[in-house]
């Protein structure tokens, strides 16, 4: 089945979130090179004054805590913020489910849409036999445990992106609204975490999944549509939901 995108399109996964991380660390960089008249001066002067004072009480090991705090300084003062490398993860997690989906036989997907009437963004639509796919993909580190209905990742409250998921799926079948209500069925919000152990859960409706996972899940789906059905829907989706 041809998708009615052209094959640029369908290379846009984490096209925002890596237009965003690249935005942000020129400017950060910028900002950087403005400011290394004083900066590369205060780290010299830092350096050299902690190396003194460390050599009074470690000896001939002075020197190597002087170039501990350069190089401290220097990542500190230079490197890039953690808070724009997480875009660049962010992009990298929607690239490799790009991937997942884009060898799913059968399927038309949208990567990298917008939602109608708002800055904000859906990583992933996957159209196919077994019905209508929301995916959000985050790239974390760290132990993925539910709680009620609240997501923790790395003991830190995570939920908020189910509620985002889930937000995301209602625009989605807002936009199909006349189509799915013809064919009787809803948009299956997923959330599919990278670089952690994902439990084969459901919380908030909000379907959890590793990329793995988000395979097994889609191809076993049962089938709820037939070729004509992904090919009007597919359509109505290109329009509806913009490029990011």
């Amino acid at each position: 089945m041809e998708p009615p995108q052209s094959k640029d399109q369908k290379m846009t996964a984490g096209g925002s979130a890596q237009r965003e991380f690249e935005r942000r660390k020129a400017k950060e960089r910028a900002a950087i090179k403005r400011n290394l008249p004083w900066t590369v001066p205060l780290v010299v002067v830092l350096s050299i004054a902690g190396g003194v004072l460390a050599d009074r009480f470690l000896g001939s090991f002075g020197w190597m805590a002087g170039l501990l705090i350069a190089a401290g300084l220097g990542m500190e003062l230079w490197g890039t913020s953690s808070h724009i490398t997480a875009y660049g993860i962010g992009a990298e997690g929607e690239r490799l489910t790009g991937r997942v989906l884009d060898k799913l036989d059968g399927y038309i997907v949208l990567h990298d849409r917008k939602i109608p009437g708002s800055k904000a963004n859906i990583d992933h639509v996957a159209i196919g036999p077994g019905g209508v796919f929301v995916i959000e993909t985050k790239n974390y580190k760290g132990e993925v445990t539910i709680k009620g209905d609240d997501l923790f990742v790395a003991g830190r409250k995570r939920t908020s992106i189910v509620e985002q998921t889930w937000r995301e799926a209602v625009n989605v079948q807002t936009v199909l609204a006349e189509h799915m209500a013809r064919l009787a069925f809803d948009v299956v919000p997923v959330l599919c975490i990278h670089g952690c152990a994902v439990p084969w859960k459901t919380v908030q409706g909000v379907r959890l999944v590793g990329p793995r996972g988000l395979k097994k899940l889609i191809t076993k789906a049962k089938p709820v549509l037939s070729e004509e059905d992904v090919r009007a829907l597919a359509q109505v989706a290109e329009g509806g939901l913009k490029e990011g």
